[in-house]
């Protein structure tokens, strides 16, 4: 499909199915426009980081997983941001401030997909790789074949202690089960982590269940101990 086109697809589908959230009327509505979007956001990052791998130097991969985690902090604060603007200009028009407003603005990023597809071209890296596969291409049993099943094995665990930690500090209940079940493995073992951790906080004072979930990133550091860096990064870093 491509990198590009994939990633305005992922964008449109997270975009129009938070813009339907806003007509859901039952919770079970709102739940599949959810759960839908999450499949959007999940794809999104996916390609999004592959899209910057391939473009960016090698050199600068650490420095891309800060600017997509940087990234998810801003949009948290706008998400903020918009949400306090919405309930600010409701009392100001003396409307009674309904939440589900909020939805309509993540229809926003739909309007980006246009300047993606017209000025985002495919990673050279992505073409090559396309003409090389003479009609294959990889697929999900590929992760876990010969050569490459070590690192993705270990890259599941390091992803499900560090975000099941990350997820519990911020979120209980539906939410994280929504996103994790739908972002990536490691979340699923989040959503797991957070309802087995919140059984351990009393209503009000959740300090045990933080001190308790903190200590899983200390096995998630004790993951990457295991894995290796790619051929190319160890040369560099032999030669440095």
């Amino acid at each position: 499909m491509g990198r590009s086109r994939a990633l305005s697809l992922t964008i449109l589908t997270y975009a129009v199915f938070t813009g339907l959230s806003f007509f859901a009327q039952t919770w079970w509505q709102l739940m599949i426009f959810r759960f839908i979007a999450a499949l959007g956001i999940g794809g999104e990052w996916a390609v999004g980081s592959a899209l910057l791998s391939e473009t960016w130097p090698k050199a600068w991969r650490p420095w891309i997983a800060a600017v997509l985690q940087t990234g998810v902090c801003i949009g948290v604060l706008l998400a903020c941001v918009v949400v306090w603007s919405v309930a600010a200009f409701s009392a100001q028009m003396g409307v009674t401030f309904q939440p589900r407003w909020v939805f309509l603005a993540g229809v926003a990023p739909a309007f980006i997909v246009y300047w993606i597809r017209k000025n985002v071209p495919e990673p050279e890296v992505w073409k090559e790789a396309k003409r090389q596969a003479v009609g294959r291409t990889p697929g999900f049993g590929d992760l876990f074949s010969a050569g490459i099943r070590r690192t993705t094995i270990f890259t599941i665990v390091v992803c499900a202690l560090s975000l099941s930690g990350s997820w519990a500090f911020m979120f209980w209940h539906l939410r994280t089960t929504g996103a994790g079940f739908c972002y990536n493995i490691g979340r699923i073992a989040a959503a797991a982590g957070t309802v087995i951790f919140g059984l351990f906080a009393k209503v009000g004072d959740f300090r045990l269940t933080l001190l308790c979930s903190s200590y899983l990133f200390i096995g998630g550091i004790v993951g990457t101990v295991f894995l290796s860096e790619p051929p190319a990064e160890e040369s560099v870093a032999t030669a440095s």
